[in-house]
């Protein structure tokens, strides 16, 4: 019974961080949403101006406080969602034994560096979260069971229980592709942000920036969905262990 409580202890841990990175994803999309919202009113103000129609007094101070807040926010937002996954990961990696996940994982140390290290973190939190969903996907081995043609031993129960539980593909490609494509947007942005004379470079500046928040936006509900999936697949395999350590 050993293995069923520390699998029940190890799940417990790794769905609270699941349910924290959900929130703070959850809230990095809204924020998102409505800092696109804001650069909206801003584009169709500069256009207003470069066509020499009349702009309403005090709507380019007003939508560029606004603007100036909400990357104040999506800052501190995106520092809080970055940590909660890199929690995630940590607690994910450390209950690789106690939850039988199999295949090659990265260290947690490895996989917390991934998110920082510039270039790889274009790539490698992908993949580790991939690892992750597929290792919780196979099934594990289990001594004491009917070997199996290829000399490993599984349990049935541990089967039908994967089974059951498991909701389906994640969304991981599609997660990370809009994320990096609205980093690279918004770096695209940059040079443009930087000639503040120009109202066609603020133009410019304003619809790569809202684009990149929208693209963010579609990122965080795939990232939410991705989040659904590992922490149903966390159950499962807890469920599974429980029953198989009933079961022997």
């Amino acid at each position: 019974m050993s293995a069923g409580v520390g699998a029940t202890e190890a799940a417990t841990r790794v769905g609270r961080a699941v349910m924290l990175a959900r929130g703070a994803t959850a809230l990095m999309g809204l924020v998102a949403l409505g800092r696109a919202g804001l650069l909206g009113v801003s584009l169709r103000a500069l256009r207003q101006i470069t066509e020499g129609n009349a702009v309403e007094v005090g709507l380019s101070d007003l939508t560029d406080r606004a603007i100036a807040a909400g990357n104040a926010v999506g800052l501190g937002v995106a520092g809080v969602v970055g940590l909660c996954w890199m929690l995630l990961f940590v607690r994910a990696l450390g209950a690789r034994d106690a939850l039988a996940v199999r295949g090659r994982l990265p260290s947690a140390a490895s996989a917390v560096l991934a998110w920082v290290i510039p270039g790889v973190n274009l790539v490698r939190p992908a993949q580790v979260m991939g690892a992750l969903l597929e290792g919780l996907r196979a099934t594990p081995e289990r001594a004491g069971v009917a070997p199996e043609a290829e000399g490993h031993y599984r349990s049935a129960s541990l089967d039908r229980g994967a089974s059951r539980g498991d909701p389906g593909a994640a969304p991981v490609a599609l997660w990370w592709s809009f994320w990096v494509m609205s980093r690279l947007l918004a770096v695209a942005a940059l040079p443009f942000e930087g000639n503040g004379d120009s109202a066609s470079g603020l133009m410019m500046a304003t619809a790569l920036t809202m684009a990149a928040e929208l693209l963010t936006a579609v990122s965080a509900v795939a990232g939410w969905r991705v989040l659904g999936v590992l922490g149903a697949r966390v159950r499962a395999r807890r469920e599974s262990l429980v029953r198989s350590a009933g079961v022997c």
